[in-house]
């Protein structure tokens, strides 16, 4: 694609992307979360550069069952008509929690109206979690971030081997061609702007038909990370009809903020209505101001 077709591309998406905000601020996700996501174990296994992740001091910080039942017996606060996605997961690898697909099976016997979008670099995906995923029925998509097809540059950003990974997705490839695996699965990158972006995309495309594979923007999580940012889009953003928690219950600002360091409250200690509907929190879903005139948001590029 061109570059001035590209740009237009681009403008058309964030309108429509401006359209969606509107649309469901002016629907019950004014009072009511689209999207709760708590961190059960700030654990990871990877050490992109691109993550606020290797310089995190919580590594190792289990959220406890407690906590994690409080919020999702809170959720039944949300209309049951509602759809609601509930994300287990923030800066960490979701499948290093042994917990993980219990706590996913205890959300669809609790909130019939909650459906699981799942991140993971897919290192842990073995066949035993493999199986296991697949008996899962309210998962709504799960997306690998494997960021680069390349050994030597994979296992430099990630510090993985790439060999264990390729093998577990094309065990999971095989599950989706079989029928056992319902939920659509994509394959990410984190782009650079580089002619990688594309050439990452077609490889996928190429070895994993069946999934989607596309190259994301590039975000400085909030200042956290030392790198290049994508292009900021002058527009609002759907991470203010989001909740977001730590591990240790701290409510963060949104899904870049990794160390709550620009939010507030605590989900141990409040209703999560209560922290969603906050006058301050309200304002921005209300106004949907451009992210340039929020502080907070000025320098994010993500369209989330």
């Amino acid at each position: 694609m061109g570059g001035l077709a590209a740009m237009w591309k681009y403008l058309e998406y964030v309108e429509d992307y401006r359209a969606l905000l509107a649309t469901r601020r002016d629907s019950r996700y004014m009072d009511y979360p689209f999207k709760v996501s708590f961190e059960t174990l700030t654990l990871c296994n990877a050490i992109c550069d691109f993550c606020p992740y290797p310089s995190l001091t919580r590594k190792g910080t289990m959220m406890s069952d407690s906590l994690i039942a409080k919020i999702i017996d809170e959720c039944r606060s949300i209309p049951s008509d509602l759809p609601l996605q509930i994300v287990p997961l923030r800066v960490n690898e979701p499948f290093l929690d042994k917990r993980i697909f219990d706590i996913c099976q205890h959300i669809g016997d609790t909130l019939p109206n909650a459906t699981i979008p799942l991140f993971s670099n897919g290192s842990p995906l073995n066949p035993p979690n493999l199986s296991k995923l697949a008996g899962l029925e309210n998962i709504a998509l799960l997306v690998i971030s494997l960021h680069d097809h390349r050994p030597d540059v994979y296992e430099r950003v990630m510090g993985l081997p790439l060999a264990r990974t390729l093998r577990n997705l094309e065990g999971l490839h095989e599950l989706k061609a079989a029928g056992a695996i319902k939920f659509p699965v994509t394959i990410s990158r984190v782009g650079d702007g580089s002619s990688f972006d594309e050439e990452f995309c077609r490889w996928g495309r190429e070895r994993f038909p069946l999934f989607t594979v596309y190259s994301t923007a590039r975000a400085n999580w909030m200042g956290a990370v030392d790198t290049l940012v994508s292009p900021v889009p002058q527009v609002g953003c759907g991470q203010w009809f989001d909740i977001n928690i730590l591990a240790d219950g701290k409510v963060a600002f949104c899904c870049i903020d990794s160390d709550a360091r620009f939010g507030s409250g605590n989900a141990a200690e409040e209703h999560l209505l209560e922290i969603y509907n906050r006058p301050a929190r309200r304002r921005l879903r209300q106004e949907l101001r451009n992210r340039g005139e929020i502080p907070e948001c000025a320098n994010c590029s993500l369209l989330s």
